[in-house]
């Protein structure tokens, strides 16, 4: 998934001094007004209950959801009050990767716990890998160390230097900063140095090269090849009042190239600037027509089709891309926020979510927030921070499994029960027991099938279904002091309350659990006998979850989507489509 990622703009991008990249953004002076609480919603409906299945042995109880919520900014309350962190709130995006008041990096899981990439030295400009397994930031040991590219390892728990500034120094002595990932995942693009046309390097990670390497005023890669996308100074003979006296062209490079494609060439009337890549071969960016005495200097958005290095279809925008301008950002939020400034913010790749941080009347530390675009409400604060970025979340199906593999929380569990002998009996034994005995007369032959041809299950703590399976899928024989510690009446509570799911693994054992969003990943190994009963926390939210049964390459053997589970006791929760 791609993230765009972009702060605060700055339409000329050439006469904005660039501060210290691991400082936190520059704050502005201080507003007039006052923090506003986050307002009240108004529920659609006036239920409020909230599901707390109580045991009844054999039924099912018919649950109330509690109702969503619509956007209702005219509910604000006019109490002021000082935010105050709630870290622990899921959010259904990816990782979000920031950098910490005290200048290190911090991960955020989706369920809202905090684990920190770095714990001394000065470190800043996270960036992504296109898969989301990796995490590039830049690393001081301490103020006049040598700056170092380094990369996190999701999958291994690595952290490595992959390039460490020569020690010749500015603007190699200078921070890292603008780290942006190629495509393809081989690339690392990055700048250095505190003045606008900072040097703009690229890393070769495969061949540990420099695979590039020219001034610049800002970057960013095409989206679908491992192109660099610069606005590069443009000499013209004559010097422009504005940053280094020359104009600004737009040019494409790619790794190891000798020379730049310019694509739209500057003039000492007209300067270019790119800005984002709408799609494969359609690119917006922004022209500044030059002033004089008679008319003032003019910055207006455009874009255009790129195809073999030529600009065509060139038509100006009425606005800025949403995703790269702050003032719809900043008005959006004024009905929760009036008296704040956004500094960096990303947007999910669906355009859905937007996550920001944001400066409270000048003083310092900056907060992080999140916000459904079209939904509302504000989310947070959840976070002190700056510098953000958000991982590649991956929705369709068959990447879903290792999105959550590379991304989702790992999950402790406990293994409540467990055999090593286990074994099915005989088709005619289970026959003669269970599907001839009467009990299952009338129901549906794939009823009473499934649990002998399926190895795993989730149960919810109601006695006649557990019952049934257990009599279904042949673990009748077990012995029943194999099932006590999970048939503990705490455990029973915390499973019928949804706080905690328990998962049968028949012929299979697990080796690890990881969560993203609703989707549960659980690792498992085949042996030739055993079961284990295994439990461990479902999110706080009480809602319908899916599960995805994994070898330990990743190969999903089965999935369980308890919105359509013939055992989910619980059809109030699962969503239903809005008229």
């Amino acid at each position: 998934m791609d993230v765009q990622r972009t702060g605060p703009l700055v339409f000329v991008v050439i006469t904005t001094f660039v501060l210290a990249a691991c400082a936190p953004p520059a704050v502005p002076p201080a507003p007039t007004a006052t923090w506003t609480q986050t307002p009240t919603l108004a529920p659609t409906s006036t239920s409020t209950d909230t599901l707390v299945p109580t045991a009844t042995g054999t039924s099912i109880p018919t649950a109330t959801a509690t109702p969503r919520p619509t956007w209702t900014p005219t509910a604000l309350p006019t109490a002021t009050q000082t935010p105050t962190a709630q870290p622990q709130i899921e959010l259904p995006i990816g990782r979000l990767a920031f950098v910490s008041p005290e200048q290190q990096i911090l991960v955020r899981e989706p369920a809202g716990a905090i684990r920190a990439i770095t714990e001394e030295g000065i470190a800043c400009s996270p960036a992504w890998s296109p898969d989301g397994t990796r995490l590039a930031f830049s690393y001081q040991a301490g103020d006049k160390a040598d700056p170092e590219l380094r990369i996190y390892d999701f999958q291994t728990g690595d952290q490595t230097t992959a390039w460490t500034a020569p020690d010749v120094g500015p603007p190699y002595a200078d921070p890292i900063r603008e780290i942006a990932w190629s495509p393809s995942g081989r690339y690392l693009a990055f700048e250095q140095g505190c003045c606008p046309l900072g040097p703009v390097s690229i890393w070769d990670l495969e061949a540990a090269a420099l695979a590039g390497y020219r001034g610049a005023y800002g970057k960013f890669w095409k989206p679908d090849e491992d192109v660099l996308t610069l606005s590069i100074p443009q000499p013209v003979g004559e010097f422009i009042p504005i940053g280094s006296g020359d104009s600004t062209s737009i040019a494409l490079v790619r790794p190891y190239a000798i020379s730049p494609t310019v694509v739209l060439t500057g003039t000492a009337e007209t300067l270019y600037s790119a800005r984002a890549w709408l799609s494969s071969d359609e690119l917006a960016y922004m022209q500044t027509d030059m002033g004089d005495e008679e008319k003032k200097t003019e910055h207006t958005w455009w874009r255009a089709r790129i195809v073999d290095g030529e600009a065509f279809d060139r038509r100006q925008l009425d606005a800025p891309p949403l995703r790269h301008d702050n003032d719809p950002l900043q008005e959006h939020l004024s009905p929760w926020l009036p008296a704040v400034t956004v500094g960096d913010y990303v947007w999910s790749a669906d355009g859905t979510w937007v996550v920001f941080s944001a400066n409270q009347d000048g003083e310092e530390p900056w907060r992080i927030y999140a916000f459904h675009w079209d939904e509302g409400p504000l989310v947070g604060p959840f976070a002190e921070g700056f510098d953000l970025a958000l991982a590649p979340m991956v929705p369709s199906a068959p990447l879903i499994v290792p999105a959550i593999l590379a991304q989702g929380e790992e999950l402790a569990f406990e293994v409540c029960g467990e055999s090593t002998t286990w074994e099915r009996p005989p088709e005619s034994e289970q026959d003669d027991k269970w599907w001839r005995s009467g009990r299952y007369d009338g129901v549906d032959d794939s009823v009473i099938q499934y649990p002998w041809t399926h190895a795993f299950f989730v149960t919810y703590g109601h006695g006649s279904t557990s019952y049934d399976i257990e009599n279904l899928s042949g673990l009748w024989t077990l012995p029943e002091d194999v099932w006590a510690r999970c048939r503990e009446p705490e455990c029973q509570d915390a499973i019928l309350k949804l706080e905690i799911a328990e998962v049968w693994a028949l012929s299979h054992r697990v080796t690890s659990v990881r969560r993203l969003g609703a989707h549960t990943v659980v690792v498992v190994e085949p042996v030739e006998s055993g079961v284990q009963f295994v439990q461990f926390p479902r999110p706080e939210q009480q809602v319908p979850l899916t599960f995805h049964f994994v070898t330990g390459d990743g190969q999903e053997i089965d999935e369980i989507v308890e919105a359509e589970s013939m055992y989910w006791p619980y059809p109030a929760l699962v969503p239903t489509a809005q008229p």
